[in-house]
């Protein structure tokens, strides 16, 4: 057919959408603007090439060019050079493509006669030996149309003369050049079957290539021409209501439809026109009062006329009739009326409002409201930062409460309290901890001047233990001698040989007890205790020795310093040792010679003897000159400092959850049985009451709890309890799980094992009947029905129970008879056996009854 070519102009951009018809002719494209190399180039519907879009369904973007050496499922440019064609490999994840044109009737009549001619071209065979076809579709909308919609057709008329089948199908993929006559397919001048595009519709063609099952192949389309013929026949749409009726031309229509009337030779040039007609006919049309003629009707006092009466209009959204200032679309004033009709009265006031909630004088500069007065509970004044409690707004005093109670964004400034980190209990804080509280943290004091927070014995309240390079009382030094505890002077005993000595100062902070040990004479002499048949060799016999000891008060411990005491036996040289109970009496502190001259003794003691609660001393003696030799001792005096250790108050702790009982309390230097240090309980009868109960919501009050709601508290709150079992907080009608399951892993309706409880049925891998004696088979259950497989199919404890049995006999020779070894069995067990015995040479079939 003839072709005529008209020039086609398209903007770089969006501007032009779509091949615009003026008028008959012909459109073109031979994709020759494609890109000849590279991957990935962009591609952008109805700009890489006006008017073309193309579309995937799954993912990926751009196009490739190609000469059909690649497999990879893509939009692609085909050929050997600049002589392109637009195609696709619909595989892999960008699965199904479509690519289209677009056009639109520009014109003032309609277009018809749209008839299309294109090439397709084979650029690569896919090795499948399925033929694979591009297949052709067309689209109709009064909009622009802009989804392809791969693979799928809905509201697509397809065309399938305009189909075109891949001509290469082998098994072995290969690129094939689809500028030749073996790879391509050719389709001419075939037309858009009754078609016709009216003025200012669109029409979009599309191609579709899916993802094929098997490799897919190369196909693409080039040297594509539309033609399309404009006619001189128009068309025209009314959409009418009238009342009872409606003359259209001299024709009258008295009932609601779409008609459609066509006017030969209507036009200039003598073609027809079509019109159509959309009509809706009332029988009478409601009119509404309009009486303050301001065009808005009342929404009440309607009339049904055909025609309209004075005073009524058609609408009835007027919110007062009797005020022509009052009506939808208004102009709102301040002046307490809804002027728009909007259900908003002076909503665009100018006065801003803020609300106050507690009533303190200060709204709250998040809740605003515009109006002509204040509404109820709304002020002038805003800054309130919490609007739920009155005492608090700009202005107000500051408590120390953790509360910004003055809204100046500062919290408690300047009335908390200084409190220093008592780290180590001592009673005495490090200044250089401080922390500024309303309340005092836990673990912090007032009191500061520790100087070492980490040690509880150094603090200003300490006394300073002298040369131990330790300042404990913080003084800045360390002491250089130790007061004098007490001396011990053994006077006036009388009996042997557990005596107790006179105490010329005995201690107000300790208690002194001492005895002797061993030895057959035992008598004062010279006001000193006295040993007969003392050690008279060489090595300490550890079962003789004198002893004292000294046990601090209640509340006291003892950091000793030295100890001294005279000493002399009767005759010849005597060795005497001094150890303490600190080591097992294994360790000697110190060692001297007696003779018989009263002579002092000194011992230093070392750091081991501080903080000490009681302490023995024993004096052991070696080489005495005869068993009968006395050594004497006097005058021990012990140096060193007392430390009072400040009770604690305990708190009974009766049900021993850790937690005590704020009204029973005792002052105690250690923890008593019974008691803890902590008055945190509130129920000291029930031990799992306490700050750490944990609690659950109980929204429907049926005392059941939600295990995913809970609040941890001492005291029981508002609407919880204890327990966590509640099935459904929101129905108190629903309490705790009590719905019996069974693991049923085969899911044949019949469960196995111990029943679990729930709130409802789990679902699947659960079932309601238990009893199942095979939980991997759904073959095997309850509620089967016996079958001859071997299995215990019915679950009744025995497999093919209730079965007819039958006595088979292998027919090794296959002479119809088998021999006398019977099988019994409810099915044949192969085809080598039979129901008849009595072979006697089951290896001969030549023999047999």
């Amino acid at each position: 057919m003839k072709k005529i070519f008209i020039a086609l102009s398209f903007l770089p951009l969006l501007a032009t959408a779509q091949v615009s018809i003026t008028g008959s002719g012909t459109y073109s494209q031979d994709f020759n603007t494609l890109a000849a190399t590279g991957t990935g180039i962009t591609w952008i519907d109805n700009t890489t090439i006006a008017s073309w879009y193309a579309q995937r369904s799954g993912t990926g973007s751009g196009y490739n060019a190609s000469n059909g050496g690649s497999n990879t499922g893509a939009l692609y440019s085909f050929g050997l050079d600049a002589d392109r064609a637009l195609g696709t490999v619909g595989s892999g994840t960008p699965q199904n493509f479509a690519i289209g044109v677009q056009l639109k009737n520009d014109a003032v009549t309609n277009v018809a006669g749209i008839t299309v001619s294109y090439t397709m071209e084979q650029w690569r065979d896919g090795g499948n030996t399925t033929a694979q076809t591009l297949s052709f579709y067309y689209k109709k909308s009064s909009t622009l149309i802009t989804a392809l919609n791969p693979n799928s057709f809905t509201g697509w008329t397809a065309v399938t003369a305009l189909n075109a089948d891949s001509p290469i199908n082998t098994a072995v993929g290969i690129a094939l050049n689809g500028n030749l006559p073996a790879n391509k397919v050719s389709i001419v001048d075939v037309e858009l079957p009754g078609v016709i595009l009216l003025p200012g519709e669109f029409i979009m063609l599309k191609w579709d290539d899916p993802n094929n099952a098997g490799n897919d192949h190369g196909l693409s389309v080039d040297d594509l021409s539309i033609d399309y013929t404009l006619t001189c026949q128009t068309s025209s749409f009314l959409t009418e209501t009238a009342c009872d009726s409606y003359d259209l031309n001299g024709t009258l229509y008295s009932t609601s439809n779409t008609y459609v009337q066509v006017l030969p030779n209507a036009n200039y040039l003598g073609c027809d026109s079509t019109i159509t007609l959309n009509l809706t006919v009332e029988n009478s049309i409601v009119y509404y009062p309009d009486v303050d003629l301001d065009g808005f009707g009342s929404s009440t006092g309607g009339i049904n006329s055909c025609v309209v009466p004075v005073g009524y209009v058609l609408n009835n959204t007027d919110c007062n009739d009797n005020n022509n200032t009052i009506y939808p679309g208004a102009t709102d004033v301040c002046d307490g009326f809804d002027n728009d009709c909007d259900g908003f009265v002076d909503e665009l006031s100018d006065i801003t409002f803020y609300a106050d909630t507690d009533q303190d004088g200060f709204g709250d500069p998040t809740n605003t409201i515009l109006a002509c007065v204040p509404p109820l509970g709304y002020v002038t004044t805003d800054g309130d930062c919490d609007d739920d409690n009155d005492m608090i707004y700009p202005g107000a005093t500051e408590l120390c409460n953790g509360i910004d109670d003055d809204c100046d964004g500062t919290v408690d400034e300047d009335v908390m309290t200084t409190y220093y980190l008592d780290n180590d209990s001592d009673g005495y804080g490090d200044v250089n901890t401080m922390v500024m509280s309303c309340s005092q943290p836990l673990g912090y004091l007032t009191v500061s001047g520790d100087c070492d927070d980490s040690d509880a014995d150094i603090n200003p309240g300490e006394i300073d233990i002298p040369f131990d390079a330790i300042d404990q009382d913080c003084s800045g030094s360390d002491a250089t001698s130790y007061p004098q505890i007490a001396t011990y002077q053994f006077e006036g005993a009388t009996s042997c040989p557990n005596e107790n000595p006179n105490v010329t100062a005995q201690p107000t902070d300790a208690i002194f007890s001492s005895y002797l040990s061993i030895g057959t004479t035992c008598a004062p002499t010279n006001n000193v205790f006295n040993n007969n048949n003392w050690n008279t060799t060489a090595a300490v016999d550890l079962s003789e020795y004198n002893e004292f000891t000294i046990t601090a008060n209640d509340c006291k411990t003892m950091d000793l310093g030295s100890l001294s005491f005279d000493h002399r036996n009767s005759s010849g040289n005597m060795t005497f040792y001094v150890r303490s109970s600190l080591d097992g009496y294994s360790t000697d502190l110190g060692t001297g010679v007696s003779s018989s001259t009263l002579t002092n003794f000194a011992l230093n003691l070392g750091a081991e003897f501080s903080d000490l609660e009681t302490v023995t001393f024993r004096f052991y003696i070696t080489e005495a000159a005869a068993t009968g030799t006395t050594w004497r001792q006097d005058n021990v005096t012990v140096t060193g400092l007392f430390n009072t250790i400040a009770p604690t108050t305990f708190y009974m702790d009766f049900d021993s959850d850790g937690y005590g009982d704020a009204s029973t309390t005792i002052l105690a230097c250690n923890t008593p049985d019974g008691y803890v240090s902590n008055s945190n309980d509130c129920n000291d009868t029930d031990a799992t009451i306490n700050p750490t109960t944990v609690w659950y919501q109980d929204a429907d009050s049926d005392n059941y709890g939600n295990a995913a709601m809970t609040t941890t508290s001492c005291t029981q709150p508002v609407g919880y309890v204890l327990n966590d079992e509640d099935c459904d907080d929101n129905d108190d009608l629903v309490g705790i799980a009590s719905l019996e399951f069974y693991v049923d892993n085969d899911n044949d309706g019949y469960g196995i094992g111990i029943a679990q409880i729930f709130c409802s049925d789990p679902g699947t891998g659960y079932a309601s009947l238990d009893g199942d004696c095979d939980d991997n088979s759904d073959a095997v259950n309850p509620g089967q029905v016996e079958i001859c497989d071997g299995l215990d199919n019915d679950c009744s404890g025995t497999a093919d129970d209730g079965l007819t049995f039958t006595n088979y006999y292998l027919d090794a020779d296959d002479d119809g008879f088998g021999n006398d070894a019977p099988i019994s069995a409810c099915a044949s067990p192969g085809s080598s056996y039979v129901t008849i015995s009595g072979d006697c040479d089951d290896s001969d079939a030549f023999t047999f009854p």
